[in-house]
């Protein structure tokens, strides 16, 4: 069974609510939006509920939903830069990549992973003209 976490992007400040000591005190409702405990200002305009995959890249970090990757496919060995998704309907984790062409690479057809940074601080990985 695969560990059960969060982390959360704080929008206005434009970082990661990593440590609630001395800082915001968070809490989450039922539709999983997050709140500023204290004095209940946030919600999805505010902030944004990053889920843990349950895994981790070779270097040993812990993937999150939205993180960008290098990724290496298990029977072609071609590489791929591509942003954690999760589907609902399917119910699974896979790399979104969106350039050169659009495709989905789900992780047990990874042969290795490597995050490189995510859509939150380092959007400009995955722009392309």
């Amino acid at each position: 069974m695969r560990e059960i976490k969060f982390k959360v992007w704080d929008k206005e400040n434009k970082k990661f609510i990593t440590s609630v000591q001395g800082k915001v005190h968070i809490g989450i409702d039922l539709n999983g939006n997050v709140y500023n405990l204290q004095d209940g200002s946030g919600g999805k305009e505010r902030y944004e509920l990053i889920e843990f995959t349950g895994l981790k890249d070779k270097n040993g970090k812990e993937i999150y939903e939205g993180d960008i990757c290098n990724t290496r496919h298990h029977t072609n060995n071609f590489y791929y830069t591509g942003i954690i998704e999760y589907s609902g309907p399917n119910g699974q984790w896979f790399i979104h990549q969106k350039y050169p062409y659009e495709f989905d690479l789900r992780f047990e057809e990874i042969k290795e992973i490597e995050i490189i940074g995510n859509i939150y601080e380092n959007p400009e990985l995955i722009s392309h003209s």
